[in-house]
């Protein structure tokens, strides 16, 4: 039996297996069935998405399968991936499941799930969805529609909570280079530091659904370290396509390497 899971959920290339409709229904309702038989009740699932223009699709998939056995399924909308985290405890969700391939290109999209404490699903569970992804038919049962009513409500208590967590914290008179690698961060990252009293320069932060993380971002950190010389940007920080890693460069451009951010952490 082929393996799909691999260390940071399921990943592929979007619209081709295991990343079709009919294989992302069955993940759904096998899910869901997962966490009927333990709950014993039907569960709550909590979703969001990167800036892939799969994205949407995917969602749209996971909620058919899942519904098809009568979970309660709601979208967070485009979130970065601690916001889905965040989201899923905060609003008692059962799990939360994010749609991203993270740092690769918008082609490949992927599955990550999370149980309500920020960690992965057990391993029990993901070989029970790879064993009925291999067992399933190609017409893969739907269920009911798209939630993603509450999408703005989700979005907004994660940046609560965001602010909340450095309250007090005043930014006035910095200027500051923000690379939003056109992905989940294009919204949150810059009104965050506006709201911090910031001047904040924008790199990257128009997705269109096919531009995240090309030649920007964390991975391409050249863009930022100009800007900030250029701006005379105080410091400058960089996020991948799901905002669950920053990169960071001092005033002079130089990048901060991993040991430096957590001795300021």
């Amino acid at each position: 039996m082929r393996k799909l899971f691999g260390t940071d959920g399921i990943r592929g290339v979007a619209g081709e297996f295991p990343l079709d409709d009919a294989t992302i229904r069955t993940i759904g309702r096998e899910l869901s069935q997962q966490f009927r038989e333990k709950l014993g009740r039907a569960p709550r699932f909590i979703t969001g998405r990167d800036t892939r223009e799969s994205g949407e699709r995917i969602e749209r998939a996971f909620h058919a399968g899942a519904s098809s056995d009568r979970a309660e399924c709601s979208s967070a909308g485009v979130i970065t991936t601690p916001g889905v985290a965040y989201v899923t405890g905060k609003f008692d969700f059962d799990a939360g499941i994010v749609i991203s391939a993270s740092h690769n290109p918008y082609r490949d999209n992927g599955i990550k799930i999370f149980s309500p404490d920020g960690k992965k699903v057990g391993e029990e569970i993901e070989r029970a969805i790879e064993k009925a992804v291999h067992e399933s038919s190609a017409d893969a049962p739907s269920g009911i529609g798209f939630d993603d009513s509450l999408a703005e409500t989700y979005q907004g208590e994660y940046s609560k909570h965001l602010l909340g967590e450095v309250d007090g914290l005043d930014l006035k008179g910095l200027k500051i280079a923000v690379d939003c690698a056109n992905g989940a961060a294009s919204d949150f990252a810059p009104q965050l530091f506006n709201s911090l009293g910031a001047d904040v320069v924008e790199l990257h932060a128009s997705p269109d659904g096919r531009n995240i993380n090309e030649n920007c971002g964390s991975l391409h950190l050249e863009h930022l370290q100009k800007a900030v010389v250029d701006e005379r940007a105080a410091f400058g920080v960089a996020f991948d396509g799901d905002a669950d890693r920053a990169l960071f460069v001092d005033e002079k451009g130089s990048i901060v390497d991993g040991d430096g951010t957590l001795w300021i952490m």
